[in-house]
């Protein structure tokens, strides 16, 4: 089953400032054992909590592809422990529900959020832009999506889309990064917003003089079952006509 995995560095001294932290100042949730709940809709998550990593800065630094500052990696470099929470459900509601809870322990004393389940990350001020506007396809996608350059398989893809219950993308090496970036993200986008019925052989264009791709389902082939990427509903693969 897909889930959503979010990773959480901060600089808490033990396990009981960390629990008082997240009564003290999330906004509604409560932290006991290994599962994190909200009092208010009493969903419930769970938690792994993991000591210092100093390979943790790095990581950070590769999956924020550039966006997440030097001072910032430094901070995450001092971390004292790390929160990985999981949610087992997967979907457009629990995706929401998710942000929110990366915001409420960044509002704890965390730093960063990485999403463990597809391989992007996103420093403090972005995430809880991201979380206020969740109600928006678009920021949902910019929270727990990443687009991957070719590898071995000779495409451009996406990883993420397994958080909404959807098929992701990928779109031949020889379209180009810009292009496919561009139809990857409107095509996702599309599905998340319009949830529209789609076959093998349907088009698909950004607008209406823009270039125009045949769908063509495809299973997931670049991660197996049981990866955090792996996606049971495959990919839609896009060729451009």
């Amino acid at each position: 089953m897909p889930r959503i995995i979010l990773g959480i560095p901060g600089k808490w001294p033990t396990r009981s400032d960390l629990v008082r932290a997240i009564a003290e100042f999330s906004e509604g949730y409560l932290f006991a054992g290994n599962v994190l709940m909200n009092v208010k809709s009493q969903a419930s998550w769970t938690v792994d909590v993991y000591e210092h990593d100093p390979k943790l800065r790095r990581a950070f630094e590769v999956a924020g592809q550039g966006l997440i500052d030097e001072p910032m990696l430094d901070q995450i470099g001092l971390h004292t422990q790390t929160l990985y929470v999981i949610g087992e459900e997967a979907g457009l509601e629990p995706a929401r529900a998710m942000l929110d809870v990366g915001r409420a322990l960044l509002d704890a004393g965390g730093l960063a959020v990485k999403v463990e389940s597809c391989g992007t990350a996103h420093d403090a001020k972005t995430w809880r832009s991201l979380a206020e506007t969740a109600a928006l396809p678009p920021s949902l996608y910019r929270a727990l999506v990443v687009l991957v350059g070719k590898g071995s398989r000779d495409v451009f893809y996406s990883c993420g889309m397994h958080h909404f219950g959807l098929p992701d993308t990928t779109v031949d090496a020889s379209v180009g990064p810009d292009d496919a970036a561009t139809v990857m993200n409107r095509f996702n986008v599309y599905q998340m917003s319009e949830s529209p019925t789609l076959r093998a052989g349907h088009t698909f264009s950004v607008a209406a003089d823009a270039p125009r791709y045949r769908l063509e389902q495809r299973p997931c082939e670049q991660f197996p079952e049981g990866d955090p990427f792996h996606n049971p509903d495959g990919y839609w693969h896009l060729t451009p006509i």
